[in-house]
């Protein structure tokens, strides 16, 4: 080996080393590799030798993009072709896919782009698996036999770091997960510009047990923010379960949160866990807190302070070690004034408060975003090339108030692929002006101006109005067959707490 080899081999060992969780390994990998040649993306995969059919890979197209973990299934031919790679020297893909060829057809089904130029070798891994690393050039860079040495070098590290080395991560590649993103500050758009200040709280509560409030309008990335605590923090190798507590039937959320015995109610076939014991020594994260009823948001109290939950049906506690990070869109400290949120949770879980800001707020990072979208989405529609984007069409985003926020910017990228979709050429650029955008919010005094003059009421005002209607026929009965609750169909205790909430007094029982 001479000094060059040696040099490259001890910057490799001491990224790689530094870098054991799978996703910054691979993004770490991809940094490395751009410092020697030209390099799009990396993809790791493994093959059960089980099945023969499931390739699960991460894949990493720039440097600007998070990590889309997805599965791959190959056929036996494509297995029979993994079998056949060297595994001490890569094999070059030089001038894009090539169906003739068995290597090439592999490449094919792994390439994020067609006629992206590459690398692909194979890698140690256990007795059941047989591992894959591919790297990528978009620009159709013709790889060369240096490049080859210098990817193979890298890839001899890779073999201590798959599973069955006994020193790195051990995930299951036989079936592809239903759900599961990787996310490191490294890999969330925005990072560096308008999410910065974010970011800065990210890293400094993650490592720690507390609860996390996160609060942000609807499709601000809340939830990519609490990915990147998780995964930034010590348990970021334990379940992370999500929960939308306003998707939640009412009857149904305690035994969604804290499991049930069988039998407990109709229906009730089987011992069911809850969320709170699936993200048992990991994280549990509830989306939308503020649509919690208030006899759960006691039992949810309970359960944060003293650490266990009963099922229903159930008497005996079970103990969870589980971390909390909340979200909403509500304004949780007016909620706790009107009396619809509890004072005592609120301040349970506003330990650490993180704002994330609007999109409007941020427009230095709609083009980091856009581009990212249109990546993203050029791939899956297979349009066979990255759509450019004009300044104009930039400037005109940028100019948006976005209410809707990133998932609006989303939508619209991708109605405009839809619209245009296979008439874009490699020479026709995105403008964004053939589609209307959303027009700027309404505040809320034109709001409060507009449902004036035209009379219109708020859900929550002519629901407190019929509810205060029928405790009139009622005489402010609420319980018993000629009580409120039953006119309404309601159970009587969440008919108090409706009451409770929209600030309606209670005169009997």
């Amino acid at each position: 080996m001479d000094q060059k080899e040696f040099d490259v081999l001890l910057d490799a060992t001491k990224m790689i080393c530094g870098h054991l969780e799978k996703t910054v390994l691979v993004s770490g990998c991809r940094r490395f590799l751009r410092q020697h040649m030209p390099v799009d993306g990396i993809s790791l995969g493994f093959i059960s030798l089980k099945n023969e059919t499931i390739l699960q890979m991460n894949d990493i197209i720039a440097p600007d993009q998070a990590p889309l973990t997805r599965g791959v299934c190959l056929g036996k031919k494509s297995i029979n072709t993994v079998s056949t790679l060297d595994d001490a020297s890569p094999a070059i893909i030089r001038s894009g896919p090539d169906r003739n060829d068995p290597v090439n057809e592999l490449f094919l089904q792994a390439a994020p782009l067609p006629g992206c130029s590459g690398m692909v070798m194979k890698i140690k891994a256990d007795n059941d698996k047989t591992g894959i690393v591919f790297v990528f050039s978009q620009a159709g860079y013709r790889y060369t036999l240096q490049d080859a040495e210098i990817f193979s070098l890298c890839s001899r590290l890779l073999d201590f770091t798959n599973p069955g080395s006994g020193t790195g991560p051990v995930f299951d590649c036989t079936s592809v997960p239903e759900e599961k993103n990787f996310f490191s500050d490294l890999d969330i758009i925005g990072k560096n510009t308008g999410l910065k200040p974010v970011m800065v709280r990210v890293r400094q509560v993650a490592g720690f047990n507390s609860p996390v409030l996160l609060l942000g309008e609807t499709g601000s990335g809340k939830e990519v923010i609490a990915n990147a605590i998780h995964y930034g923090s010590p348990r970021a190798g334990s379940p992370f379960v999500k929960v939308n507590c306003g998707a939640i039937p009412e009857d149904l959320v305690d035994s969604e949160l804290f499991g049930h015995e069988k039998g407990s109610f109709t229906g009730a076939i089987c011992r069911r866990k809850g969320k709170f014991e699936q993200a048992d020594t990991g994280t549990l994260f509830l989306d939308e807190v503020g649509e919690l009823p208030l006899p759960v948001q006691v039992r949810l109290l309970r359960a944060i302070q003293t650490g266990e939950i009963c099922r229903v049906g159930s008497e005996h506690p079970v103990n969870v070690d589980i971390r909390i990070i909340c979200a909403t869109h509500r304004d949780l400290r007016q909620m706790v004034a009107q009396g619809a949120f509890r004072d005592d949770l609120w301040f349970r879980l506003a330990v650490f408060l993180i704002h994330i800001p609007p999109l409007r707020h941020r427009p230095q990072d709609i083009e980091s975003l856009v581009r990212y979208f249109v990546r993203k989405m050029a791939v899956e529609m297979n349009l066979g090339h990255i759509p450019e984007i004009s300044p104009k069409g930039l400037a005109r985003l940028q100019e948006q108030p976005w209410p809707g926020n990133v998932r609006e910017l989303k939508n619209i990228v991708e109605r405009t692929l839809i619209r245009r979709g296979r008439e874009l050429d490699r020479k026709t650029m995105l403008d964004f002006d053939a589609l209307p955008l959303t027009a700027a919010p309404f505040s809320q005094d034109r709001i409060a101006q507009v449902c004036k003059n035209h009379g219109l009421k708020s859900l929550d005002h002519v629901m407190a109005s019929h509810i205060r209607n029928v405790l009139c026929h009622t005489q402010g009965r609420i319980e018993g067959p000629k009580g409120a609750a039953a006119i309404l169909a309601l159970h009587p205790s969440t008919l108090r707490s409706r009451m409770k909430k929209l600030g309606i007094p209670s005169f009997q029982n």
